[in-house]
């Protein structure tokens, strides 16, 4: 008997300390802290065909992305994501590409977000960026979210998300086009139809549902600048890239 009552009382401490534990509350964020959430709906143009061997065999690839927060100014505030082949300028080889390893650079495929990077940091995208592993990252295949805590944004910002995909010419951006035209997107292996950015402004202090990223231009065809320029008149597939890009903030 006194086994038994022992034994239950053993079940009860234990029981009681599984409960206590069980309500603890969970670390608060700071008031000034905010859940950042944008998530990425592929589109019909998502995934691209960049080649096709021995014009049988399609090979495929996926966008080139940068994601980033703004200030009312337009000054960048912090990057969120960025795809890490872009921020280190790591590009393969296409087969008939006359250059020597290691020395392709296509900075036209996310003149935007360069731009305002090397701006607010004074780096440039190559091996310089030096983007920790939380911001950098292969390219997605399919849809994705990325969540960041942020602390001290401004109550009004602005999410930018800028995307492109390789060689994916039309006949805004021919791959014939010559160097110093306006159609000049890097030759017939550079980026055809220039960057697309969407982007909305955001208010930290009353956003409790998903906002809607909104189309707003382009970024420089051949790289050469970082200025947006609003114009999508000359953009097909690439305006098929994304279904829908959305930002919640928490």
């Amino acid at each position: 008997m006194k086994s038994h009552t022992g034994r239950q009382a053993l079940i009860c401490v234990i029981f009681m300390a599984l409960t206590i534990s069980a309500f603890q509350p969970r670390k608060a964020l700071s008031a000034d802290t905010k859940t950042v959430t944008v998530t990425v709906e592929p589109g019909r143009h998502w995934k691209h065909t960049l080649m096709k061997i021995m014009k049988l065999y399609p090979v495929r690839t996926t966008p080139q992305i940068a994601i980033w927060i703004e200030d009312s100014d337009g000054g960048m505030l912090e990057t969120l994501y960025v795809t890490r082949r872009y921020a280190e300028q790591d590009w393969r080889k296409t087969p008939g590409e006359d250059v020597p390893e290691g020395g392709i650079v296509r900075k036209s495929a996310l003149p935007l977000w360069a731009y305002r990077y090397a701006e607010r940091t004074g780096k440039h995208v190559g091996g310089s960026a030096e983007l920790p592993d939380a911001v950098s990252a292969a390219s997605p295949k399919g849809a994705f979210s990325i969540e960041r805590e942020i602390t001290g944004l401004p109550e009004q910002f602005t999410v930018c998300v800028e995307l492109n995909n390789s060689a994916d010419f039309n006949e805004g951006y021919p791959r014939d086009s010559l160097p110093g035209t306006a159609d000049y997107s890097g030759g017939k292996y550079g980026s055809g139809q220039p960057s697309i950015l969407y982007s909305g402004r955001i208010d930290s202090m009353s956003s409790d549902s998903d906002i809607h990223l909104c189309a707003e231009g382009h970024g420089s065809p051949d790289g050469s600048q970082g200025d947006l320029i609003e114009e999508l008149s000359t953009l097909t597939t690439a305006k098929e890239i994304v279904r829908a890009v959305t930002v919640s903030i928490r």
